[in-house]
């Protein structure tokens, strides 16, 4: 769609073909399901149970899972309580990610505590198994954590994505404005973020 338009404007094409394309499969997984207050409420009584801070961090950050378990602890500022960088476009590997009052006491106890150069680290196999790794959990590994995590706490299932969701929704119910969204998100523009991210939950409506 995008190159379509790019065409459009230019005069190589006279008709948007893109807007025609079916495709046959179920809706793609971007269409998530944001975590509720309940679930969130959860987490947080039951915070000293591994993964459930990694998960929260990342609902308050709206990182990607890729973003949060490659963040350098070199690229979190306690002092200014903000997260730089993050990846994917090139605005969101320059984007400030502002450290929320409620997860700074998690924040700044894992960059205290990990022995690694990494924010988010896994204690057991740090510890137990390979004491001079210096290296990012792995993506898989941590989905596999994050689900059994949910599961534990008999929260439904959801993507880690769905983190991401989860922020994107409630700046937009508790009104911040359009730059203020995408900057945190590190989108491009607020088109992808009420397309794909935003959801409104059912008490809302």
């Amino acid at each position: 769609s995008q190159v379509s338009r790019y065409a459009l404007q230019f005069d190589i094409i006279e008709k948007d073909y893109a807007a025609f394309v079916k495709i046959q499969q179920p809706d793609d997984d971007e269409h998530g399901i944001a975590f509720s207050l309940e679930d969130i409420k959860k987490l947080w009584d039951n915070i000293k149970i591994d993964w459930v801070e990694y998960i929260l961090i990342m609902i308050y950050t709206g990182m990607r899972i890729g973003e949060a378990v490659n963040l350098k602890k070199e690229n979190v500022d306690l002092i200014n309580g903000i997260i730089f960088g993050g990846n994917k476009t090139e605005k969101g590997m320059n984007r400030k990610i502002p450290i929320r009052d409620d997860i700074y006491p998690i924040i700044e106890n894992l960059y205290k505590d990990s022995p690694t150069d990494y924010l988010f680290y896994n204690k057991n196999w740090i510890f137990k198994k390979k004491n001079n790794e210096n290296k990012p959990i792995r993506e898989n590994y941590f989905r596999e954590k994050f689900y059994k995590t949910l599961e534990t706490l008999g929260i439904e299932k959801h993507e880690t994505h769905d983190c991401r969701k989860t922020l994107a929704t409630f700046m937009s119910k508790y009104q911040l404005n359009e730059v203020q969204i995408t900057d945190i998100l590190g989108h491009e523009n607020i088109n992808t973020t009420n397309d794909y991210y935003i959801k409104v939950d059912e008490q809302e409506l």
